[in-house]
């Protein structure tokens, strides 16, 4: 039993050190319809790694771990509902289904941290207007990127692509601007 309960903490320890729900990897500025779907990926990536590869590797733990158990506590070939109910099994199953759902809290909370960091690194901590033409923004001196500490550049880039565009409009309400 305790074997299993390790064995199934370290497939949740890989999960939680190689997920990521969110893309925080940017190349370049982004458009918005370009970020949306770049997100988009990422969290159908990462579902289907948690949803297919890792409920499977916890099944195949569960079933290599329990597999010379006879007939007993931890039968994992009992077909008889009320033994199940009264068994142990179903007891280390619900321990298992505690220890899963902390390892998806934990993926959340670093998924949120990571963009977090990646939105925080880019605005500024402080912004002085000296005039219409002349800004001074100042920056975090460090920052946190998957949870180790690094030095920030002078000015990071952008992290969107923008385009203002103005149309004309035939209204009279509008004034000729849309």
């Amino acid at each position: 039993v305790v074997l299993a309960l390790q064995a199934i903490q370290s497939v949740c320890q890989q999960v939680v050190a190689q997920e990521l729900v969110f893309a925080v990897d940017f190349e370049r500025p982004l458009r918005l319809d370009e970020f949306r779907q770049f997100q988009r990926s990422a969290t159908n990536s990462a579902a289907l790694q948690i949803k297919q590869v890792w409920t499977a590797a916890l099944h195949q733990t569960v079933l290599r771990e329990f597999a010379n158990v006879g007939k007993g506590w931890f039968n994992i070939h009992q077909t008889t509902k009320d033994l199940y109910k009264r068994g142990k099994m179903r007891r280390f199953l619900n321990l298992a289904r505690f220890v899963m759902q902390t390892t998806l809290r934990n993926i959340a909370e670093n998924s949120i941290g990571a963009l977090l960091c990646v939105v925080e690194r880019a605005a500024p901590v402080s912004t002085r207007i000296e005039s219409l033409s002349h800004v001074i923004c100042a920056y975090s001196s460090e920052s946190l990127v998957r949870g180790t500490r690094i030095a920030a550049a002078a000015a990071p880039g952008p992290l969107f692509h923008t385009e203002v565009v103005r149309h004309e409009a035939h209204d009279e309400d509008t004034g000729g601007l849309l």
